[in-house]
């Protein structure tokens, strides 16, 4: 007797074994949604992307001309025509309300989300505002939104004479209210009569 209900306990134990091993290789796991978020940036467009040559594309607000964007190479998501990818002397204009240029961003490569008014800048990136003001870095965000720019990489920042390094930094597009984050280095000259 006891042999019979061992022997069936064996057969219960590796029939669900069986079963669990055959499930858990069709079920799909359920993904981190932060983690999908960010693996999401990167990925290739969701189709066969449209490919364009020399593309100027200009984004307007209320009427005027907003900013535009210019690559040597530009892919186009085919299905969502909002999702593009520049590559090739990538540069993106941004205009003030009366049509005065206010920073050019330049950089190899950038991911593109015009739905939403996002703009990531990868490899190396430069950002130049009007008064001349410059921003070299490698990874940098720039959303239309609210008209900031963001980067959690090294960056190197000049104001005139004047020179920051940091690990970050956070500001609007004319550097007025710059955030830099994790100072490692800065020079600053004070002109006699200033």
């Amino acid at each position: 007797m006891w042999k019979k209900l061992f022997i069936i306990g064996i057969l219960c134990v590796v029939g669900f074994g069986i079963a669990y091993g055959f499930l858990s290789t069709r079920l799909p796991e359920e993904e981190d949604p932060m983690v999908a978020e960010e693996e999401t940036e990167d990925e290739p467009l969701t189709s066969q992307p449209v490919f364009m040559h020399d593309t100027l594309i200009r984004g307007w607000d209320d009427g005027r001309l907003a900013w535009t964007l210019s690559a040597k190479e530009m892919e186009l998501d085919r299905e969502d025509t909002t999702r593009a990818r520049g590559q090739g002397g990538v540069e993106l204009f941004l205009y003030s309300e009366n049509g005065s240029e206010r920073a050019v961003l330049r950089s190899d490569e950038a991911i593109i989300d015009l739905d939403r008014g996002d703009f990531r800048f990868r490899r190396e990136v430069e950002v130049v505002s009007s008064s001349g003001d410059r921003i070299l870095t490698e990874d940098l965000f720039y959303r239309d939104q609210d008209q900031t720019i963001e980067s959690h990489r090294d960056s190197r920042i000049f104001f005139g004479d004047n020179y920051i390094e940091a690990g970050g930094l956070e500001s609007d597009v004319d550097f007025e209210n710059p955030e830099f984050f994790q100072v490692t280095y800065g020079r600053f000259l004070v002109l006699p009569g200033q």
